[in-house]
C-alpha cells in the first residue's frame, strides 16, 4: 500500500470502519459540544412553539418563534466556527493510527477468509473421493 499522501484515503471514511454510530456521536460532541446543545435548544423553541400554537396563545408563540430562529442562528454560527475554527486541523498521527487499525482489520478478515476457503476445499476434495469410491 503506498503511503503518499494522495493514496491516503480521507479521515471521515477510515473512521466510519472502526467507530460505533454511538462513538462517533460522542465523539463529535467532545469535539464540538456547541451544535448539539444549539440543536436541542432550537428542538425545545419549536415544541414549545407548537404548545403554544395548540393553545392559541398568540403572544407565546411568536416569543418562542423568535427563540427558535435565534437558537437556529446559534446553531449555524456554532457549525461555521467549528468548521473554519483554527482547532480544525486534523493529526497525522491519528489517521496513521486508523490506518493500522484498518489494515490489521483487514489481516485479519484476509486469514479468516484463508481459513474458511481451506476447510471448505477439503471437503471438496473428500467429496470427491468419496463419489470417486462409490463409482469403483
Amino acid at each position: 500500500m503506498s503511503t503518499s499522501p494522495l493514496a491516503t484515503p480521507h479521515t471521515p471514511s477510515i473512521r466510519r470502519a472502526t467507530e460505533s454510530y454511538g462513538e462517533r456521536a460522542l465523539r463529535k460532541f467532545k469535539e464540538e459540544p456547541l451544535v448539539p446543545i444549539g440543536t436541542f435548544a432550537t428542538v425545545g423553541a419549536f415544541t414549545m412553539a407548537v404548545i403554544k400554537l395548540r393553545r392559541r396563545e398568540s403572544r407565546s408563540l411568536n416569543y418562542w418563534m423568535r427563540m427558535r430562529v435565534a437558537a437556529q442562528a446559534f446553531t449555524i454560527a456554532a457549525v461555521c466556527a467549528y468548521c473554519w475554527g483554527p482547532g480544525k486541523e486534523q493529526s497525522t498521527q491519528t489517521v496513521e493510527d486508523l490506518q493500522v487499525k484498518r489494515e490489521q482489520q483487514f489481516d485479519k478478515e484476509r486469514k479468516e477468509f484463508q481459513d474458511r476457503l481451506k476447510v471448505a476445499e477439503t471437503e471438496w476434495k473428500e467429496t470427491q473421493n468419496l463419489a470417486g469410491d462409490a463409482k469403483k
